[in-house]
C-alpha cells in the first residue's frame, strides 16, 4: 500500500496546469446557467396569486340594545285582532237547563196552588205551611238552574288599540273582547261583549296543561302504540266493509248520548267552568273550549290569581 501510495502522488503532480482552471470554468459556466433560469422566472409568478391580507380589523362598533317587548306588544304590533278563546256548542246544555227549570217551576207551582192555597179538608196547620215551603225551596232551585247558561263566553278576543299617526296607524296597547252568548236565541237583540284590559281579567288557574316529560324510551313505546292501534283499526276497517254504516251509525248515537249525559251532568254541578272575573264580576269559561297555544297565550295576558 506504501509503495502504491508514493507512485499515485507523482502523477497527480504531472497533470498539466490549465487542469484546474478548466475545472473552475466548468463550475462557474454550471453556475452561472443557473442563476439565469432562476432569474427567468420572477419571484412574483413563483409566489401565490392570493395574497393574505393583513388588514389590521375595525374595531366593532357596539350593538344596540335589544328592547324587551311583552307578549301584549307583540300581539297588538300586529295591526288585526287575534282569536284567543272560542267555546264550543252549548245547545244540550241550554236545553237541559231550561228543560230542569220549567221542571221545578211545575212543580212549585202545582204544589203551591193545590197544598198552600186549596189545601184538602181534614189536615192539620203545618202541613200547607210545610208544602208552601218546598214549592218556594222548588221556585228557587228552579230559578238557579235557569241562570246556568247566563254570562257563558263565548269568544275572547284581542283587538289592538290603535292611534292614527301621520303616516300610518300605529298600535299602543292591547285590550280583550269578552262576546257573551246569548241566553234566549232572539234574532234582533245582539250578543253582549265586554272590552278590558289583559291585566283586569283573573283567572283561578292556568288553561295550559302541564307539560309531562317523557324519556325517549318511553315516547318511542307511545308512538309505537299508536301506530299499531291505527293499523288495527284500519286493517278492520278494511275487512268489514259491509258492517261500516253501522258503526258509523252507532258511533253518531255514542257520541250524542254522552254529550247529553254530560250535559245533564254540567247542569247540576256545572262541571267544566272555569270562572273568570272581570271588574267585580264572574263569568263562566268552559275549559273544554279551543284556546290559542294550548293556552299559554291567554295565560301569558290576564292575571292567574288561585283562590
Amino acid at each position: 500500500m506504501s509503495a502504491f501510495s508514493r507512485g499515485l502522488r507523482p502523477r497527480l503532480l504531472l497533470l498539466p496546469k490549465g487542469f484546474h482552471q478548466h475545472q473552475f470554468f466548468f463550475s462557474s459556466s454550471i453556475t452561472r446557467v443557473v442563476n439565469q433560469s432562476r432569474s427567468s422566472y420572477p419571484l412574483k409568478q413563483i409566489l401565490p396569486k392570493n395574497k393574505p391580507s393583513y388588514t389590521p380589523a375595525k374595531s366593532a362598533t357596539p350593538a344596540t340594545p335589544v328592547k324587551y317587548q311583552t307578549f301584549a306588544s307583540r300581539i297588538a304590533q300586529r295591526g288585526r285582532p287575534t282569536t284567543l278563546y272560542q267555546a264550543p256548542s252549548h245547545a244540550l246544555f241550554m236545553v237541559s237547563s231550561y228543560s230542569a227549570a220549567l221542571f221545578c217551576f211545575s212543580y212549585a207551582g202545582i204544589n203551591f196552588w193545590s197544598s198552600y192555597l186549596h189545601p184538602p179538608d181534614g189536615i192539620t196547620w203545618w202541613v200547607p205551611i210545610s208544602f208552601g215551603c218546598i214549592s218556594f225551596a222548588m221556585a228557587a232551585f228552579g230559578g238557579w238552574l235557569l241562570l246556568g247558561p247566563a254570562r257563558l263566553i263565548k269568544t275572547i278576543t284581542a283587538i289592538p288599540n290603535s292611534v292614527m299617526g301621520n303616516s300610518s296607524i300605529v298600535p299602543t296597547e292591547l285590550k280583550l273582547e269578552i262576546e257573551l252568548r246569548k241566553m234566549f236565541p232572539l234574532p234582533f237583540f245582539p250578543a253582549r261583549k265586554l272590552y278590558a284590559k289583559p291585566d283586569e281579567i283573573e283567572l283561578p288557574s292556568r288553561l295550559s296543561p302541564v307539560d309531562r316529560r317523557l324519556s325517549v324510551e318511553q315516547m318511542k313505546s307511545v308512538r309505537l302504540q299508536e301506530e299499531m292501534e291505527k293499523k288495527k283499526q284500519l286493517e278492520y276497517e278494511q275487512s268489514h266493509i259491509m258492517s261500516s254504516p253501522i258503526r258509523l251509525l252507532s258511533r253518531a248515537l255514542s257520541r250524542l248520548f254522552f254529550d247529553l249525559f254530560q250535559a245533564l251532568g254540567r247542569t247540576w254541578t256545572r262541571e267544566g267552568f272555569m270562572k273568570l272575573r272581570l271588574k267585580g264580576q264572574t263569568y263562566k269559561l268552559d275549559g273544554g273550549g279551543w284556546v290559542l297555544d294550548r293556552g299559554k297565550a291567554l295565560d301569558r295576558l290576564v292575571t292567574i290569581k288561585a283562590r
